[in-house]
């Protein structure tokens, strides 16, 4: 089937969505792109209920960048600027990738002031009450932009490693190793903390006027606050070791997931306070919530799907591993995962589908009314 006649003789963009009989055999050429065949649509409307727009919302995904040999540590958004923070090949040092059409095309690495060696780009977020872009690295360094092309160098205090960053009730944080903890009220300047761990700091949360920087030590791994990053108290939170992978703030609640042991809640933050949710069986390994639902990434090529934090639905994104996955909220509906392939050694950015989302796909025609046992099925461009 010419895809093409169905847009007017002209190809669909990446994301793009379709509705098709599902006994229909496609021939996709190169020209056309790379399309996934998803779940199949009831078409008879007394049996639909909604379900299938409820469990596919955020799981149709588009492979928006791909680096070989290096890893892409997070990323952010704001509107249709995405910037990816990367890291390094073995011999150059990591950067920053930006995409101003919502990640269809990038320009050129950018290696920011005092990058050098095999140093890498670990984190990078966009605080819309600052209107500043965040950057850190592996060596301490902190930058910041406010158009994602220049990075100005900021003095951190530190040459530890910077992990995390997060912006809640007028305070910039950012914690990495060695129990390292900064804050910042306007993202220029920076203050020193004293956390009292000396744990590698992974992941920094703010929830009912606590703030959680959470660590990969065995005893008194994570470090605590009650008055907006003043002081921090240590504090035991689930798992130790080196399997924490992030703590964020979801349906009034701490979420806590220790990568292939368990997620756990908490409406404190405080020691003995941790309720486990969901077993280590499924290797869920990062997690991000919309304000509707959860995404959980694992160790391997699926992702999965909760509303309530007792049921996973698990997805496969169709794109490769991306085993070290991170979640951001780009936009009401809207994913975005980074991580790397263990197997090629690959860094990917992945973009859920907002078509998906949103309930309204791009139907192929008019979509049917009855197909007898056909029904019909939806493909999503991929590549």
């Amino acid at each position: 089937m010419d895809l093409s006649l169905l847009n007017g003789g002209g190809s669909f963009p990446v994301g793009a969505a379709l509705q098709l009989p599902d006994n229909m055999p496609i021939q996709i050429s190169d020209d056309f792109g790379t399309w996934l065949r998803t779940e199949y649509i009831e078409t008879n409307p007394a049996n639909f209920d909604g379900a299938y727009w409820d469990h596919t919302r955020a799981t149709l995904w588009a492979k928006r960048l791909e680096y070989t040999n290096r890893s892409i540590n997070g990323a952010s958004a704001n509107g249709n600027t995405i910037v990816a923070a990367v890291g390094h090949n073995g011999t150059d040092p990591g950067g920053l990738a930006v995409s101003t059409d919502n990640g269809i095309t990038w320009g050129s690495l950018i290696v920011p002031s005092g990058l050098t060696g095999t140093q890498n780009v670990n984190a990078v977020k966009w605080v819309s009450a600052l209107s500043l872009w965040v950057a850190v690295s592996s060596n301490g360094l902190i930058w910041t932009s406010t158009d994602a092309v220049t990075w100005t160098p900021r003095t951190s205090g530190t040459t530890n490693a910077l992990n995390a960053i997060n912006f809640a009730n007028g305070l910039l944080a950012i914690v990495g190793a060695s129990g390292t903890i900064l804050t910042s009220a306007n993202g220029t300047s920076y203050t020193v903390r004293t956390s009292n761990v000396t744990s590698a700091l992974v992941s920094v949360a703010f929830y009912n006027n606590v703030w959680l920087a959470v660590g990969t030590s065995t005893a008194s791994q994570s470090s605590r606050s009650t008055d907006n990053g003043v002081t921090w108290t240590a504090v035991t939170t689930p798992g130790g070791g080196t399997n924490v992978s992030r703590v964020i703030t979801g349906n009034n609640l701490f979420v806590l997931v220790v990568a292939n042991i368990g997620v756990y809640t908490s409406t404190t933050g405080a020691t003995g306070s941790w309720t486990q949710v969901l077993t280590g069986t499924l290797g869920l390994a990062n997690v991000s919530y919309n304000g509707e639902f959860y995404i959980f990434t694992n160790n391997n090529t699926l992702f999965y799907k909760s509303f309530d934090l007792t049921k996973l639905r698990p997805y496969p994104h169709g794109v490769g591993g991306n085993a070290t996955a991170t979640f951001l909220n780009i936009t009401d509906g809207r994913f975005l995962a980074t991580g790397s392939d263990a197997g090629s050694g690959s860094g990917r950015v992945l973009i859920g589908n907002q078509l998906a989302y949103a309930g309204n796909p791009s139907f192929a025609g008019t979509q049917p009314t009855s197909l007898g046992n056909i029904g019909t099925a939806f493909y999503v461009r991929i590549k």
